[in-house]
This record gives structure tokens, C-alpha cells and sequence, in this order.
């Protein structure tokens, strides 16, 4: 028979070689992700000289993300198409933000909002 002591002393161990075991694995998911950046992103990093001391300094470039690119075309060509379907005059007309309700919204949040413009008309 195993006392009290014991079983909680091998329970302990066991907790504290699984807590080892995940934090090992993260670590390990950590470097990879580290690595994978280097890889897939070589331009992203710049080595420049310090101008005093002439020491190389590492300065990572952060890439442009896509949704940030200019969108006055695609904005010009949705303020005329409300224009001509409201038949009101472009300069009646200010849109705020343009957003894809695909990307944020269910197939059944689409559908009920396709179903409430269609009924309205």
C-alpha cells in the first residue's frame, strides 16, 4: 500500500514533467515561427551602419499590408454606382468606409441582409 505522502509526491512529479514537457514544445513552436520569418520574409531585414560608432544595426522593414493600399478608384466607382441608383448627385453622396460582408458576416447573416434590401424595394 502507498501512503498519502507518496502518491501525491509521484503526482507531482508527473504534473511537473508535463508542465515541462509543454513548455519545451512551445519554446520549440517559438523558434520555428522565428525561423519560418526569416525564411519567408529575407527582405524585410536591413543591416545598416551606426553613423558614429560604424557598428552594423539591424532594422527590420515591416512589409505594407494589402488592405492599406490606395482605394480611391474603388471608392470613386462605388460613389457613382449609389449615385446613379439613388439618382441623387455624386457631391449628396459621402461614403465613410467600404467593408466586404462576406469576410466579417455567416452565410445566414448575408442571406437575411440580401432578403431585407430586396423586400424593401
Amino acid at each position: 500500500m502507498n501512503s498519502i505522502a507518496q502518491d501525491l509526491m509521484e503526482s507531482l512529479k508527473t504534473g511537473l514533467l508535463g508542465m515541462g514537457i509543454v513548455m519545451v514544445a512551445l519554446y520549440s513552436l517559438s523558434l520555428i515561427l522565428d525561423l519560418m520569418r526569416y525564411i519567408f520574409y529575407p527582405q524585410a531585414r536591413q543591416v545598416k551602419k551606426n553613423e558614429k560608432t560604424g557598428e552594423p544595426v539591424e532594422e527590420i522593414k515591416q512589409p505594407e499590408p494589402p488592405h492599406e493600399q490606395d482605394n480611391r478608384e474603388l471608392v470613386a466607382v462605388i460613389t457613382a454606382a449609389l449615385s446613379e441608383y439613388l439618382q441623387k448627385p455624386i457631391t449628396h453622396i459621402r461614403i465613410g468606409s467600404i467593408r466586404q460582408i462576406h469576410k466579417t458576416t455567416p452565410e445566414w447573416g448575408r442571406a437575411a441582409r440580401y432578403e431585407n434590401v430586396y423586400n424593401n424595394l
